[in-house]
């Protein structure tokens, strides 16, 4: 019986801030997660973004005009990111916050308490779809299976585990073509808070949205079905399932929606059953700090583990958004054995 390590139980504390407004913000990362602000920029315009994504929308939109403020430091998880009082200030200090509701309660908490206006959450725009609508979800798969692993890992909630996901998934990022959906609001943003470069907004924005579009008709024709061995690949935790959505792929992830709840031993056979019977021989984790789980089925299986990047976060300032899909295309299309 194979066991899949569990991460750090990670406590949730709350935060009481005085500053323009009472602010209670959850924090619920061992790691600190300092907010870090796009350098080289005097302008007086600055936003906040809450994670990579929205960072790299606000650059290439902005052609730089505009410094961002980001609450995800680089290379950590916005499922934990932590707010602090300090990022508190900080955030009080921009002009618009820009985030993804349903990653970080802290960060939520944020938007719902801060001052500033605008604050725009980009799910209302991207026509986020649920977990179901996606595909099965490996928490609940799992969970039916055994009931004391069920109430063990619904009991992730107390333990600092409560990242809000709620009723949609909000990586819809994975997907170009949804990805494309972002830039509209975003443009809309900077263009109320820097009305004098509207018209600049606006063009790269149009840019931006073309290269967008043209990568993800690089995954639909790279990742067609009639081209693959396999439409299967498997992941560490489900954070690819717009992208297996566009692509008419099967995404199936050890682990569901939330990287921190430990998956069932029944969950794991089923994996394993599965990557036997597609003939799928590579499991992808989503993060360096997944390696281990995804290395413990590896070996039931004999496969390969290796990183598919979602781009919660730059983990390489050389990589941005695009570069990173590009490489993950590369590396799904080996996985399937795509012609």
């Amino acid at each position: 019986m194979i066991m899949i390590p569990m991460k750090t139980n990670k406590l949730m504390q709350l935060i009481s801030v005085t500053a323009a407004s009472t602010l209670a913000l959850a924090a619920c990362s061992s790691t600190p997660t300092t907010a870090s602000t796009t350098t080289g920029n005097t302008s007086k315009i600055t936003v906040t973004a809450s994670m990579y994504p929205i960072e790299y929308l606000v650059n290439e939109i902005s052609g730089g005009k505009v410094a961002v403020n980001e609450l995800t430091a680089p290379g950590a998880s916005a499922h934990d990111a932590e707010v602090s009082p300090a990022d508190v200030s900080a955030i009080e200090k921009t002009q618009a916050m820009i985030y993804i509701k349903g990653f970080s309660a802290a960060i939520d908490d944020a938007a719902s308490n801060v001052s500033i206006k605008p604050v725009v959450n980009i799910g209302d725009s991207v026509q986020l779809l649920t977990a179901k609508q996606l595909g099965p979800n490996a928490e609940s798969e799992d969970h039916d299976h055994d009931s004391a692993a069920k109430d063990a890992d619904h009991d992730h909630k107390a333990e600092g585990h409560d990242h809000a996901h709620g009723d949609f998934d909000p990586h819809f990022f994975t997907d170009p073509s949804r990805m494309a959906l972002a830039v509209a609001p975003v443009v809309k943003t900077l263009s109320e808070v820097d009305p004098a470069n509207a018209d600049t907004y606006k063009a790269n924005g149009e840019k931006l949205t073309a290269k967008l579009d043209e990568l993800a008709k690089k995954f639909s024709a790279a990742l067609n079905p009639q081209k693959c061995q396999s439409t299967t690949f498997v992941v560490t935790h489900q954070a690819f399932g717009y992208l297996a959505d566009k692509n008419k792929l099967s995404q199936v992830g050890i682990a569901g929606l939330d990287p921190d709840v430990e998956p069932s031993p029944a969950r794991v056979k089923e994996v394993t059953d599965i990557m036997k019977k597609s003939g799928t021989n590579v499991i992808f984790a989503t993060s360096d700090s997944e390696k281990k789980g995804a290395e413990a089925v590896a070996k039931e299986t004999g496969a390969t583990v290796m990183l598919l990047d979602p781009a919660v976060s730059q983990k390489d300032k050389s990589k941005d958004y695009i570069a990173v899909m590009e490489q993950n295309l590369d590396l799904l299309k080996g996985a399937m054995k795509c012609k």
